[in-house]
């Protein structure tokens, strides 16, 4: 495995300014930061992230802006800063949860010795040795207490890990080296590594749920709010605000002011991200470098062996069983060998985010670019973010999710764990039966989705990502009943804030944004309303315009105190062909699969009359067969009968078996379709792959058809004035494996990487390794 990062040694920050003063724009987020105070700050971070000895946090970035970190001193020399008045920790005491970014008193007998939180991890009672962590654990909110179970009456309390660096007040401040190493081995004070170890107590769960930078901001708006108040900052926040600003203007540009700096760090060529973690590739350079216990080749060599656990025993005779393991990385480090007294105090986090990195740069180079999978037949993913340092999960066999970088986590542990049709808790108003070919659909029909047939009740689901007092946003998909009924069903938490606010039965006002494509004025922006139904509360009223097609991926925020409520698209990478249809915004391959199958049409356009066999065929498979994330629909040829009795459109006629397996043989000759092995499980449902000791099946698998499109000219830019923009992932360069696929490197990519091997001062050939071609540094998804 190549990862593209500088040479050991070289250093490639740039000269900067002093800390940066922050200013009104900034407050008002990324977008609407000059480029000059952007590039400022810029300068700025990337000293501050080279000069401190461990990543830097978002939320610590902004303190060092915020309260002015001397980068030349290191430390936060005067300022605003009362230490008397920050709050004090004890080891393996219970106390009100501290977020990364906290500035507190370490309570050490006879001192109190500040220090700043600089990271903090979930360190679950059930955290092996070894890294092995039982599956549930892996994305299970606050309140588990076992697989698939939740005590809603169980006080909000977690076992955390913080690390301090007791040296971010400078050394007259900070204890010696004597003194730590004293504190370590009575552990007392701190524990052995140096750390603190914690029962953290929120006030609720859905507390305890933000993520580390929306804490930090709750945290400074609450027990924190005389350090922003505190008219001693070189620019205190009020002075950011107009006059008479309220409590919402106030946290509406704190949390501006935090994604300005997550935007600013993640612009860094310098630096790369692990979540909201900052490193510089120099450290990281010199990691791979190393060639001693914790270095390059023995965290690949960790990398190799936590993808093996997902490997399943062989059995003679006998297809290999779904094998899933999850390992948590904190605690696999530690039981590396010679690790001793290298994972302590700062050094651990360090540590960790360089693990994190090379697994992902792992899974890019070495996963088939087609179906995600490693050599041995494994997908390995991140899947909690937190908890352990990051758990990561190695299943076999898995397809990896369409568009998701390997260190996005998706929780899956958790989901797994629970029962079914559970592992989305908000319902959402869905249609089970298929869409008739022509004409608007008032309601549908329950039950008609045969018992065989997978249930797609939470297709398209909404789910927040971003949940804070001040705005909720969340990401929906548009489904084709949405634009028949001219609705949107809404998650059960924007539901409840807009009942609660007192919007229920008055009219909202629906603003639209369609990224790099402009709308007509009447499809920008138009009433709305709240309704009630069976399944919940939904906007009524809406005009989709016909450039937002079923299956596209939406974006939606409201401000809690406000009458609006804004939906925007996200443009592609790069524009994609799918069954010859050209797609440039972001879209679910599932409902794209189930929504524009052949026959259904949504209101304002024209269905199509007439299906030929294949047609019909292709409709059947596409509605009822089993999805997985690619949107490949796969159906039982022995329910093929059924399946056209349920999903033939009034006025055509069912097809005869000799008309269906000509049909067949056609589609498949053509492409259209494949034939895949798998197995019928009790419940009458297909299993793909076959699972053991079940019948096997044959089902017709019908298979999206997606080709790049490649444009001459750029992508247009997204712009949005939304507090939150939806947070993509930056791929950094790298290699990946394409000799299996009897593939070449194109020119332009070998120039790429000569380019990148330069520009970075890397050491070897400038010719890319055979069987290897090169993806350069971008941007993906939001």
């Amino acid at each position: 495995m190549t990862v593209i990062t500088p040479a050991a040694g070289t250093q490639l920050w740039r000269p900067y300014d002093d800390p940066p003063l922050l200013t009104p724009d900034m407050a008002a987020g990324p977008a609407a930061t000059p480029p000059e105070d952007a590039a400022q700050l810029g300068r700025y971070l990337a000293a501050l992230v080279a000069a401190r000895r461990c990543p830097v946090h978002v939320s610590v970035a902004f303190n060092a802006v915020y309260f002015g970190y001397d980068v030349h001193e290191g430390g936060y020399l005067g300022g605003p800063l009362d230490l008397e008045t920050f709050p004090t920790v004890s080891l393996g005491e219970a106390a009100d949860a501290l977020p990364v970014g906290a500035m507190v008193n370490v309570a050490t007998g006879a001192i109190l010795m500040p220090a700043e939180i600089v990271y903090k991890e979930g360190a679950h009672p059930q955290l092996g040795e070894d890294g092995e962590v039982p599956g549930w654990l892996s994305g299970a909110p606050s309140g588990a207490c076992g697989p698939g179970r939740t005590d809603p009456l169980a006080q909000a309390v977690l076992h955390e890990r913080l690390v301090i660096d007791p040296d971010a007040f400078g050394e007259g401040l900070s204890a010696d080296a004597t003194q730590l190493a004293r504190m370590r081995r009575k552990s007392r004070w701190l524990d052995a590594r140096g750390h603190l170890v914690v029962d953290a107590q929120y006030a609720s769960a859905a507390e305890a749920d933000l993520d580390d930078t929306d804490y930090y901001a709750h945290f400074l708006l609450t027990r924190g709010r005389d350090l922003i108040l505190s008219p001693h900052a070189p620019a205190p926040l009020p002075t950011l605000l107009p006059p008479a600003a309220d409590e919402d203007a106030l946290a509406t540009a704190l949390h501006g002011l935090l994604d300005t700096v997550r935007g600013v760090l993640r612009g860094i060529d310098e630096l790369r991200m692990r979540g909201d973690y900052a490193f510089t590739r120099v450290s990281l350079a010199e990691r791979l470098a190393d060639d001693g216990p914790l270095g390059g080749q023995a965290l690949e060599d960790k990398a190799t062996s936590i993808s093996r656990t997902g490997v399943p025993s062989q059995r003679r005779n006998r297809a290999p069983a779904r094998t899933v393991g999850h390992t948590a990385l904190g605690p696999a480090l530690l039981a590396m060998r010679d690790t001793s007294g290298l994972l302590d105090g700062i050094a651990y986090p360090i540590a960790i985010c360089h693990a994190n990195a090379v697994l992902a740069d792992y899974v890019r180079c070495d996963s088939d670019e087609d179906t995600g999978l490693l050599r041995n037949g494994v997908h390995l993913r991140l899947d909690d973010p937190w908890q352990g340092g990051g758990i990561w999960r190695a299943e076999h066999p898995r397809t990896a999710p369409a568009d998701r970088a390997p260190d996005e986590p998706l929780g899956l542990g958790w989901q797994d764990s629970l029962p079914p049709h559970a592992a989305q808790p908000v319902p959402e108003p869905e249609p089970v039966s298929p869409e008739p070919a022509t004409g608007p659909v008032e309601e549908h029909e329950q039950g008609e989705r045969p018992d065989w047939a997978p249930d797609d009740e939470d297709l398209g689901l909404g789910s927040l990502p971003a949940l804070n007092d001040s705005q909720l946003d969340w990401i929906q998909t548009l489904r084709l009943w949405h634009t028949i009924q001219d609705v949107l069903p809404l998650p059960n938490a924007v539901a409840e804030g807009l009942r609660d606010a007192g919007w229920e039965g008055r009219t909202l006002r629906l603003e639209l944004d369609h990224a790099g494509e402009p709308l007509a004025a009447d499809d920008r922006a138009f009433g709305v309303t709240l309704e009630r139904d069976d399944n919940g509360i939904r906007l009524a009223g809406v005009v989709w315009p016909l450039e937002f097609f079923p299956g596209i991926v939406l974006t939606l925020s409201w401000a809690r105190a406000g009458g609006v409520i804004r939906a925007r698209t996200t443009l592609l990478p790069e524009p994609v062909v799918i069954d010859g249809e050209d797609i440039r915004h972001r879209y679910d391959p599932q409902v794209l699969t189930r929504d524009q199958a052949p026959g259904n049409a949504r209101k304002g356009t024209r269905g199509t009359n007439e299906l030929t066999p294949g047609q019909q065929l292709l409709r059947a498979v596409r509605i009822l067969g089993l999805l997985d994330q690619y949107g490949r629909a796969m159906l039982p040829e022995v329910h093929l009968a059924e399946a056209l009795r349920r999903t033939t459109p009034d006025g055509h006629g069912v097809l005869t078996q000799l008309e269906a397996e000509g049909a067949i043989g056609l589609l498949v000759a053509a492409g259209e379709l494949s034939v895949e092995r798998g197995s019928l499980g009790e419940d009458g449902r297909a299993q793909h792959p076959a699972r053991a000791g079940q019948p096997g099946i044959q089902l017709l698998c019908y298979t999206p058809r997606r080709a790049q499109r490649f444009v001459e000219s750029p992508v247009m830019a997204v712009s949005s004035t939304d507090r939150l923009q939806p947070r993509g992932h930056r791929v950094h360069g790298h290699l990946r494996r394409i000799g299996h696929l009897g593939r070449q490197p194109s020119d332009k990519q070998r120039a790429a990487y000569r380019e990148d091997m330069r520009r970075w001062g890397l050491v070897g050939s400038l010719e890319i390794p055979r069987g290897y071609t090169y993806i350069p540094d971008h941007h993906r998804g939001g």
